[in-house]
């Protein structure tokens, strides 16, 4: 690929200009998945060329018109400040000859944002497909992906991934080293208006998961609240044995999941019982016991006294390159450099 010089312009899921930082949520701030998006479609042997953040694309999205780009690239816009990017995008005259969206949320999937029948992640993503007309869309579930192949087969639906290797520096900590721990990473007030939480408004909220974990006996709880880059993210879970994947869009989420694997680290999947079958679609390589660990509430405690099996956790642990399966930032990347070039 490297003797192809296409060159591509990027709107990222960013925002630079808000007169208050209070305004802005810290990961629209922070280097992310969608800069390194930039850095390994370079290495891929693409050209670089424009690249704004959202609030920046809304007041200059002319500037794109004398670009000599030939492929525009915008990252979760579909539903994060659908409106910002859409005032850039009026200013935008120049044609490109491929578009690509790469959405940063899960889509149709059950366990996907659904706050009422008028607000909820498909219709938004419908609505920014009509208006911008991608080619190529690189959805995080399988299950979207699988869907969306059903509903657009005039646009390639392709899988991404939120973890690679190459977002880790340094040598992996050995598994004897890492704290005998759980880890988490992430806010605990997330996903209350995920569709399954609608359907079954009993199931356990994620607060009321971490929550659990934090006052639990069994082993050590590590809850950080503040924000990571992904870079940091990985330093952070080198450190620990384990790390929970607690309620949100994915029954299979790769930002954490893999990201785990790639640690040499266990990821254990917090589910509701009805998320099996969609398991079974987004990693059907994910296998309890073997190279993940799988919980439903209301058995907490049994996973928890399992973990003291160390013997068997190290193997696991070893076991995970398995979940690779699942792709990484770089090989999904590639596919879609490989499409580009058609």
């Amino acid at each position: 690929m490297q003797q192809q010089r296409l060159q591509i312009d990027f709107v990222l899921q960013k925002q630079h200009l808000a007169p208050s930082h209070h305004e802005v949520h810290e990961t629209l701030y922070m280097p992310s998945h969608t800069e390194f998006v930039i850095e390994v479609l370079c290495r891929l042997g693409f050209k670089a060329g424009l690249s704004l953040g959202i609030d920046d694309f809304a007041q200059a999205g002319f500037l794109y018109n004398q670009s000599p780009s030939e492929v525009l690239v915008v990252c979760g816009v579909d539903q994060h400040l659908r409106s910002d990017f859409e005032t850039g995008w009026q200013q935008v005259t120049k044609h490109y000859q491929r578009k690509v969206l790469l959405v940063s949320e899960p889509i149709f999937s059950p366990l996907a944002y659904a706050l009422n029948a008028r607000e909820n992640a498909a219709l938004s993503h419908e609505r920014f497909l009509q208006a911008f007309q991608p080619d190529i869309v690189m959805y995080l579930s399988a299950y979207d992906v699988q869907v969306a192949r059903q509903r657009y087969p005039q646009q390639l639906s392709l899988l991404y991934s939120l973890a690679d290797a190459d977002l880790f520096q340094g040598p992996i900590t050995p598994w004897e080293q890492k704290a005998q721990a759980l880890l988490w990473l992430g806010k605990r007030d997330a996903w209350d208006f995920s569709r399954r939480r609608q359907q079954h408004p009993e199931a356990w909220t994620r607060t009321q998961q971490m929550a659990y974990f934090a006052q639990q006996q069994h082993i050590p709880f590590r809850g950080f609240l503040q924000q990571f880059t992904f870079r940091e993210c990985y330093q952070v879970a080198d450190q620990y044995r384990f790390q929970l994947q607690p309620l949100s869009g994915f029954a299979f989420h790769s930002a954490r999941a893999v990201q785990a694997a790639l640690m040499g680290s266990i990821p254990i999947l917090l589910l509701h019982p009805e998320d099996q079958e969609l398991l079974a679609i987004e990693a059907p390589f994910a296998r309890h016991g073997h190279n993940c660990l799988i919980a439903f509430e209301g058995h907490y405690d049994a996973l928890l006294d399992s973990l003291q099996d160390k013997e068997r956790m190290a193997v696991i642990a070893r076991q995970g390159h398995e979940l690779l399966q699942a792709g990484t930032i770089q090989s999904c990347l590639h596919q879609l450099g490989l499409a580009l070039l058609k």
